[in-house]
């Protein structure tokens, strides 16, 4: 410290000179100031630690944009690949809708003719049961449009996820399908179900179709079973509805969720129930699947929903 209060860093250095014969001894030595030394040292170090915060905090903000691009990327991919699969059903769809409302179409432009010529004719038999076929082929028409039009609004019209109680849902749906099921003499049991989350209206839709085609497909069973339950599969859980039915083909698995598909021409309905329901499920993140033994040995639909 030097008389005016400034502190100086400096460098000591210096030696003993001694006499071997007297022991006497001295030391002389050297002071060097080094305060501007120490000054750059300082600034040095300082400006490293700048250096390293600055390093560090980029190295930080690059890691999260590439994380971040790469969230996008895996994003755009999804779409991407969710764009593919819905131009490739829109095709399915464009050509199945010109298709099988073309059937009830040519029905009601044929049997308009021959009520022409029945009507010329005063044959009263007769233009009764033309019009019983227009207006068949009328209704069958109305099914269909409305049955494209709830298809369309999956995805669109859903409602805000909310903790769903399976259990109350199933029991809704049994009640809905319990005249065919007394009708037809079909016994629905349940186990006990998950809670999971989901639009409430759209999964009672599931499980109304799938208890709906199951009584439908019961065919010449003596005792019609269906059960509604839960199993885990590869860690999993997932929902199923099994039935002792006609079961199907393990040719047709993967047929049957497409739309207008139908295995049994001559059975109601117009083939859209199925592809509602896998719309269903896959909008709600889940998946869906059936396994059946083949024919007469009943089958499963398994579907999986968000806990």
């Amino acid at each position: 410290m030097r008389a005016d209060g400034e502190i100086r860093w400096v460098r000591e250095q210096g030696t003993i000179v001694g006499n071997l014969d007297n022991n006497s001894n001295h030391e002389i030595g050297i002071l060097q100031d080094i305060t501007e030394q120490k000054s750059i040292e300082q600034s040095l170090r300082e400006a490293r630690d700048t250096l390293e915060a600055l390093v560090d905090d980029r190295t930080q903000e690059l890691a999260h944009t590439i994380n971040q691009l790469k969230t996008e990327m895996a994003e755009r991919d999804k779409v991407s690949s969710q764009l593919e699969m819905q131009n490739a059903e829109l095709e399915r769809y464009t050509y199945t809708v010109s298709h099988d409302l073309k059937t009830p179409l040519v029905t009601i432009k044929g049997f308009v003719a021959l009520l022409g010529k029945d009507i010329a004719a005063n044959d009263a038999v007769r233009i009764a049961r033309d019009f019983e076929k227009i207006n068949n082929a009328a209704d069958t028409m109305e099914r269909l449009l409305s049955d494209l039009l709830e298809l369309s609004r999956i995805g669109r019209v859903m409602g805000d996820p909310e903790s769903c109680n399976l259990n109350e849902i199933a029991a809704r749906a049994i009640d809905m399908v319990r005249s065919e099921s007394h009708a037809r003499g079909v016994k629905i049991t349940t186990d006990i179900l998950p809670q999971v989350m989901g639009d409430a209206t759209r999964l009672l839709e599931v499980f109304q179709n799938l208890l709906e085609n199951a009584i439908k497909f019961m065919g010449e069973q003596p005792e019609p079973d269906v059960n509604i339950g839960t199993v885990d599969r590869d860690g999993e859980v997932c929902c199923y509805v099994r039935d002792n039915g006609i079961g199907i083909d393990g040719n047709y698995h993967q047929h049957i969720f497409g739309l207008f598909e139908r295995l049994n021409a001559a059975a109601d309905g117009t083939g859209v129930g199925l592809a509602l329901v896998k719309r269903i499920i896959e909008v709600h993140g889940g998946k869906i699947w059936v396994e059946s033994d083949g024919l007469n040995q009943g089958c499963s639909f398994y579907f999986t929903l968000p806990g």
